[in-house]
């Protein structure tokens, strides 16, 4: 992976280089600042919890 990796941007100019850096250090961003705001939503924990018991409820009664 790593070799992968470091050959693609071995193929960059230093510019493309520094652009896709700053893409993927603002796509951290976004993703950071969005599991912020689903970590601290009560509304988001609660969804999970039931779509988790849901879920577990289906397998349980499969595998009855």
């Amino acid at each position: 992976m790593r070799k992968l990796v470091s050959s693609r941007l071995a193929a960059l100019s230093p510019p493309e280089v520094a652009s896709a850096a700053a893409a993927a250090g603002g796509a951290a961003l976004a993703l950071r600042g969005w599991w912020e705001e689903v970590n601290d939503s009560p509304a988001w924990k609660d969804g999970a919890f039931f779509s988790l018991s849901a879920a577990y409820a289906l397998v349980s009664a499969v595998a009855l």
